[in-house]
């Protein structure tokens, strides 16, 4: 029978395979993960926890202190609309009026307003159809005008009517009163035009 004797060599050779193995072992079963490409999806999403639940809301916390106060802002533009007719300003406006009449002398009245006040109630005068305007009255149905001072009535046109005149002229407007000619239908209907004195 053969006896194989130990050597220095044998033992060398035999401790180097024992370390190998254990080495390679101990290798295989250590990894160094630098990114998450390296670990497969489907663990990726094993390892992914599932969102826990949303809270009860807190209380609402202290107000906070009042800030300071801003500077006051600059002042605005004026308005367009003025409770009072500025001297020389015109006001424009139309007229209508009438009705049926069951005899000569009918009547029927409207009113005009002059939307804001005069400093004082202004001078009435009718220009009826077809008469020549005075100077107070520079104007005309189409385009109504009035010195400052007057208030102008341009008569346009009229059916049955006798009358035409003005009562009751006072700082903020005045009323139209027109008198039928006869049974039927009148009217007067035209344009007017006031200017602050």
């Amino acid at each position: 029978m053969f006896r194989r004797h130990l050597s220095y060599a044998n033992v060398v050779a035999t401790m180097a395979l024992v370390f190998a193995m254990s080495g390679g072992a101990f290798a295989a079963s250590h990894y160094l993960i630098t990114s998450t490409k390296q670990i497969k999806p489907s663990v990726l999403k094993a390892l992914k926890g599932k969102a826990g639940r949303i809270g009860p809301k807190g209380a609402a916390g202290p107000a906070g202190a009042t800030g300071q106060q801003g500077s006051p802002g600059g002042a605005g533009p004026a308005g367009t609309f003025s409770t009072a007719l500025a001297s020389g300003q015109t006001i424009q406006g139309a007229y209508n009026t009438g009705g049926t009449a069951a005899a000569a002398a009918g009547l029927a009245n409207t009113s005009i307003s002059f939307i804001t006040l005069l400093s004082a109630a202004p001078t009435a005068v009718i220009v009826k159809t077809g008469a020549t305007p005075p100077t107070e009255c520079p104007g005309n149905a189409s385009l109504p005008q009035a010195k400052p001072g007057f208030l102008c009535i341009y008569e346009e046109g009229r059916t049955n009517t006798a009358t035409l005149q003005l009562n009751g002229v006072v700082r903020s407007g005045a009323t139209i009163y027109v008198e039928s000619e006869a049974e039927g239908r009148f009217f007067s209907f035209g344009t007017w035009a006031v200017t602050a004195s």
